[in-house]
């Protein structure tokens, strides 16, 4: 017969397990919890009062009636032995608590450093990306308003495009007209019979008589005004008079200005059925 068989619950006296918990001593729930030695004596002590040196040692007293020696003693023997075991599974389980512990105290800030991080990153994104749409409505809404007066100036460009296209065909059909106007004349004062001396000073007294200056009065009055002592005198020009006396080409001009002055008169006439020379004289 065995001390187990003997003694079936000297093992569960020894040492029990929390239910639930893990048999390496880790709670399901995250939590640690420690494997505790129960004896039958003191079942709430954490720590047991013999040690596994004092349980092989123990000696009890003979009776006439009593258990094997040599049974008790491979029993002792072996509750000793798990003694050890349990005593080295603590130390290492607390040294794994321990372990964890500071890698969680070191973790924690840098977990804490890289969450801030990554909360500051994200907030600088939504800065960013709401920057981005504000300015891409900014620059939206600049692109219709320089598209529409883009539209504005084309129109306006094609009026007065068109515009400028009547007013050049007006100005092409004037200047036709014109054309036509002046060789019309043309042809009429180069086909008209040159006029005679007779009609030439019957148009100049006409002048005369109506106020207009001529050079042959002008040089008559001249001679009238001078005395007989200074006949013999050469003639000086007076600054005064050949400042306001016409020269030559402006006489010139002026004759030309009435010869068509008179031609125009005729031309209106003409319809009349007037003779040019009657008109004259």
């Amino acid at each position: 017969m065995t001390a187990s068989s003997r003694y079936p619950d000297a093992t569960a006296e020894s040492h029990t397990i929390a239910d639930g918990a893990d048999p390496n001593g880790a709670d399901p729930n995250g939590a640690d919890r420690k494997v505790c030695l129960v004896s039958a004596d003191e079942p709430d002590r954490a720590d047991p009062a013999l040690g596994p040196d004092a349980v092989a040692g123990r000696e009890f007293a003979t009776a006439r009636k009593g258990y094997d020696r040599a049974e008790v003693r491979a029993f002792l023997t072996t509750v000793a032995a798990e003694l050890v075991a349990v005593s080295e599974r603590m130390s290492e389980l607390e040294r794994l608590a321990a372990r964890e512990a500071m890698t969680a105290g070191d973790a924690e800030p840098a977990n804490a450093e890289a969450l801030l991080e990554a909360i500051a990153a994200e907030a600088w994104r939504d800065q960013v990306l709401a920057d981005l749409d504000r300015r891409r409505r900014e620059l939206n809404s600049e692109v219709m308003r320089l598209r529409a007066g883009r539209d504005r100036l084309r129109a306006d460009l094609v009026e007065v495009a068109d515009e400028m296209a009547d007013q050049l065909r007006r100005l092409d059909g004037s200047l036709q007209a014109a054309r036509s106007a002046g060789d019309l004349a043309e042809q009429k004062v180069t086909s008209e019979s040159p006029r005679s001396a007779e009609e030439w000073r019957a148009e100049l007294e006409a002048a005369r008589l109506a106020g207009f200056a001529t050079v042959g009065a002008a040089s008559t009055a001249a001679t009238e005004q001078r005395s007989p002592e200074d006949a013999h005198e050469p003639l000086v020009a007076d600054p005064d008079v050949s400042a306001t006396m016409p020269d030559g080409d402006v006489m010139e001009a002026l004759e030309v200005g009435e010869l068509f002055a008179r031609l125009r008169a005729e031309r209106s006439e003409a319809p009349l059925g007037d003779d040019p020379a009657r008109a004259d004289s």
